[in-house]
């Protein structure tokens, strides 16, 4: 011990830990653990050290070897671990590391919560991203189940680096191989089928919602599927004019019987089959809304939607019956949009 001195020292010896805290005015407090058990103010405060030095230790050359010379006693515990992952200080790389370190001590295991750290760590570091796969086999290895937080995490993450493949091979990964029970929810797909849509990589964001339209099929669950998922995905089709793709969307969403489209889905479907000559079905929709009433009664988006239509295939006569309609009984009024598409239909 030393006295006069100000600051904190910290000493290892086989399975003790002396940490000694100096004080002013040559007060000084010395505290014995034993594995870094000791009275909860002393037992912080080592801990706290404890963690410094491994981070220290892993910081310098050698790496993971300085804590095989100098922390093998050590016992690891899920705070302590997650103490290190969580230090800013501490590269991404070493934090790998000392996981992986942690997963070879023969008397700790990592938890769901570890896990998560980690790969919230490796998530924000793209250069790591493929990490994530073998980060997930030893979970199932551990028995441990992912949580939807995170497996959107590590969605959002590949779709943000432009790994759309990798993205994809996640889902049939945690489906297949993991077999793990993930709470499929709107919450969970909306963002990352959004995001896809409006990169423009329709493709892949067809195959996540065919792939959720069937899983919500078998196992009874529709609440996987929102409206703002499906009308950003149908609008998207839509402007690439991919046609059997939007009927694909349109017509698997009526077969499950439970048509996830607000107000907004229907405008856009009654506009798309409008322009594309499939006057009937935009008609059908249209009847559908009004014996719906209520949130999906049409408002004046889909009766100019339908206006639109009727002049865009020389339907005139039927667009002015709508447009009666839709000031006598509708309860909307006409807008500048409204007439500028009459006055242009009855121009041709």
């Amino acid at each position: 011990m030393h006295h006069g001195q100000s600051g904190a020292g910290v000493m290892f010896h086989s399975s003790l830990a002396f940490v000694v805290i100096f004080g002013s005015k040559n007060r000084f407090i010395t505290t014995l653990t034993t594995g870094l058990r000791a009275k909860p103010l002393a037992s912080k405060v080592g801990s706290l050290i404890v963690v410094a030095s491994i981070a220290k230790a892993l910081s310098e050359p050698g790496g993971t070897r300085n804590l095989d010379k100098n922390m093998a006693s050590v016992n690891l515990s899920e705070d302590l671990v997650l103490q290190v992952l969580r230090r800013n200080s501490l590269a991404a790389s070493k934090k790998l590391d000392f996981f992986h370190w942690c997963s070879l001590r023969p008397n700790y295991k990592h938890s769901v919560g570890t896990y998560s750290q980690m790969f919230h760590t490796i998530c924000h570091c793209p250069q790591y991203h493929d990490e994530i796969f073998n980060l997930l086999t030893s979970l199932k290895r551990d028995g441990l189940v992912l949580d939807s937080t995170t497996f959107k995490l590590i969605l959002d993450a590949f779709i943000r680096s432009g790994r759309f493949d990798s993205a994809l091979e996640i889902l049939d990964h945690v489906e297949k191989d993991l077999c793990m029970t993930i709470s499929l929810n709107a919450d969970l797909y909306s963002s990352i089928l959004i995001a896809l849509v409006r990169k423009g990589q329709l493709g892949i964001a067809l195959s996540i919602f065919l792939k959720l339209l069937e899983n919500s099929s078998t196992n009874g669950n529709s609440g996987i599927l929102d409206a703002v998922s499906c009308n950003e995905l149908l609008v998207g089709l839509r402007k690439a004019d991919m046609r059997d793709q939007f009927k694909q969307v349109f017509h698997k969403l009526r077969e499950i019987g439970s048509f996830p489209l607000d107000r907004w889905g229907y405008n856009i479907c009654i506009h798309a089959f409008g322009c594309w000559d499939d006057l009937a079905t935009s008609l059908s929709l249209f009847k559908e809304m009004k014996d719906k009433s209520g949130s999906f009664s049409p408002d004046l988006c889909t009766y100019n939607s339908l206006i639109q239509v009727l002049c865009l295939v020389g339907k005139v006569n039927d667009a002015l019956v709508v447009w009666e309609e839709l000031k006598s009984s509708s309860g909307h009024e006409p807008d500048l949009f409204t007439y500028r598409i009459l006055i242009q239909g009855c121009s041709k």
